[in-house]
């Protein structure tokens, strides 16, 4: 058991906030309450203390056109959704593609649900590619899930199909990356 006395900033950092959430939630009065009080970074905490801590959301996905589409939603709670993300679907809007991407899709869903969104995929898919997509619901596990990713601390698995002759089974373990000479 640690007794040692832990800040609010320190305790913060441990459970995963990042340095920019902890400087957005600096000037905003109710984003740190300890025992019915306004707290501050530097505020020791004690046993039995309470803490409440709201993180501010400071994007908009307001200018994500909001378009009615199936999702394959495999897993869905406060933090995450997780979509299975069909084959010839971008992932975000860019130039041609303003309402027919997965971004398009998740704004409709959340808007159906009286929701706003700020649009956070976590990995990234092709346009072709099948497979999951992780979205943070909110800021604080969209910085979790990034570090995760950044630390390899969230695996995946490719599966593809090919054409022509192989071997009855196996497993290539070899990087995934773009032909030479291609564009796509």
């Amino acid at each position: 058991k640690n007794t040692a006395p832990v800040t609010i900033l320190d305790f913060l950092k441990k459970e995963g906030f990042s340095r920019h959430i902890l400087s957005s939630m600096k000037n905003i009065p109710n984003a740190i309450i300890l025992n019915g009080e306004r707290g501050f970074g530097r505020s020791v905490l004690k046993p039995q203390d309470h803490l409440i801590v709201t993180v501010p959301e400071i994007e908009s996905g307001e200018n994500i056109i909001r378009t009615k589409m199936d999702l394959n939603i495999i897993y869905e709670d406060e933090d995450i959704l997780v979509i299975n993300k069909p084959a010839d679907m971008p992932v975000h809007p860019s130039a041609g593609n303003y309402e027919n991407t997965l971004a398009n899709a998740v704004a409709w869903y959340y808007q159906s649900k009286g929701q706003t969104l700020v649009y956070r995929a976590i990995n990234r898919l092709d346009r072709d590619t099948t497979g999951l997509l992780v979205i943070a619901k909110h800021l604080l596990a969209g910085c979790i899930l990034s570090d995760q990713m950044l630390n390899r601390q969230i695996h995946r698995q490719y599966r593809a199909i090919v054409c022509g002759k192989t071997e009855k089974e196996g497993i290539i373990d070899a990087p995934i990356g773009r032909a030479e000479d291609s564009t796509v």
